[in-house]
Parts: C-alpha cells; sequence; structure tokens
C-alpha cells in the first residue's frame, strides 16, 4: 500500500469529524508509522495505552492483522480540550475502528494500582503525557513484555515525554531510536539488535511489501 492510498482510507474511513474539521489529518503519518512498525515486526500481540479514536490501533492492526490487541484508555467524558460527549464518541469510534481485528478495548487508568498491563510483542504509550505517568506505563511494558518486544512512544518531542523514554531505557538497560517524524516525535525502545532498522523502515514512504 502507498501512502497516498493509506491517507486517503484514513481520513476518509476512520477519523472522528472533530479531528478532521479541527485539520488534524497530519497526524496520518504518525499512523501511518504504527503501520510499517507493525508490519515490519508482525507481532503475535499488541497493547496500546492511551487509545482515542483508536487510529494507531487501526494503523497497527492494518500491518500485523492476525495480531491480538488489547487497548486501554480511560476516555472520561470531557475528553478532548472540554468538548461534551467527545470521550463517548471517542470510544464508539475506536470500537468501530477495531471490529474487523481480534481486539479488545477496556476503560481502565494505566496509573491504577491495580491495573496490570498484559505481556505482548509490541506495545503503543500514548497516555499520560507527565513525567512520572509516562514512566510508570513505560516501566510496565518493558517489564512485562517479551524479551525481544518493542515499545513505540508517541509524542517523543514533549520533554516530560523524552525525559521519561530516556530514563525508562537506562533502566532496564535498553536502546531507544527516534522514528523519522514530521511534528511529535515517535520513538521506539527494546533491546533487538535490528532496532535502528525498524525504525528507519518504520519511517519511510513507500509500498509495503
Amino acid at each position: 500500500m502507498l501512502y497516498c492510498e493509506f491517507y486517503s482510507i484514513y481520513t476518509s474511513k476512520i477519523m472522528h469529524p472533530f479531528d478532521v474539521r479541527k485539520n488534524r489529518v497530519g497526524n496520518a503519518y504518525q499512523v501511518w508509522i504504527k503501520y510499517r512498525l507493525a508490519q515490519f515486526l508482525q507481532p503475535k500481540s499488541i497493547v496500546e495505552i492511551g487509545v482515542r479514536g483508536g487510529y494507531s490501533a487501526w494503523g497497527m492492526l492494518m500491518g500485523a492483522p492476525t495480531a491480538s490487541y488489547a487497548g486501554f484508555d480511560v476516555y472520561p467524558d470531557r475528553f478532548f480540550g472540554g468538548v461534551p460527549n467527545l470521550g463517548k464518541e471517542m470510544y464508539e469510534l475506536a470500537l468501530k475502528n477495531l471490529a474487523p481485528y481480534n481486539a479488545t478495548l477496556t476503560k481502565q487508568d494505566s496509573q491504577d494500582p491495580a491495573f496490570s498491563v498484559p505481556s505482548a510483542d509490541l506495545y503503543h504509550v500514548d497516555g499520560d503525557h507527565r513525567y512520572i505517568e509516562c514512566l510508570h506505563d513505560l516501566r510496565n511494558c518493558l517489564s512485562k513484555g517479551a524479551p525481544t518486544a518493542v515499545v513505540a512512544v508517541h509524542d517523543y518531542f514533549a520533554a516530560d515525554v523524552k525525559k521519561a523514554v530516556e530514563d525508562a531505557a537506562k533502566e532496564f538497560s535498553c536502546n531507544f531510536v527516534e522514528v523519522l517524524s514530521l511534528q511529535f516525535g515517535d520513538v521506539i525502545i527494546g533491546k533487538i539488535p535490528n532496532l535502528a532498522e525498524v525504525a528507519e523502515y518504520a519511517g519511510a514512504f513507500g509500498r509495503v511489501a
């Protein structure tokens, strides 16, 4: 699939009208990165913290359609920018986007002490962007993941997220590599020896074999 084809599907069928009106179509590239990442790794299991409308989840499952997926998000009533009912609408949209796949979506705060993140081959962390909270999510994923697991993190350009990534990677003796990104920043963390190759593939435009 070429990026132009991916972009057309994403902006016409996957995005919430609120995001289209706000001209957030530019984040299609961040979803493309998740698609390429999953296509390269072919994980058997995916876990995501911070699902929103299921955009990245859809991208990852497009890339690895046979993978199992578990997503977690809080979906408060006033979810994004104080817009009434958007949390409910985003939850319903995520369910719709995930419907064709072997996927579960749970309303759950990853900061809850009772929360236990499942083991997985691929994680995507895009939850609370504050340092302590982001570090908490990364620790959970890195401690529960398979030895070859890769943790993708969105909004790496945010100072708190960047520091959390650096500290978590150091704590778990992992490498991390920034993926070519146009706006918000994406990074992957892991112990696999070809992490840089994975990042290069994920950030590239072109046809997926």
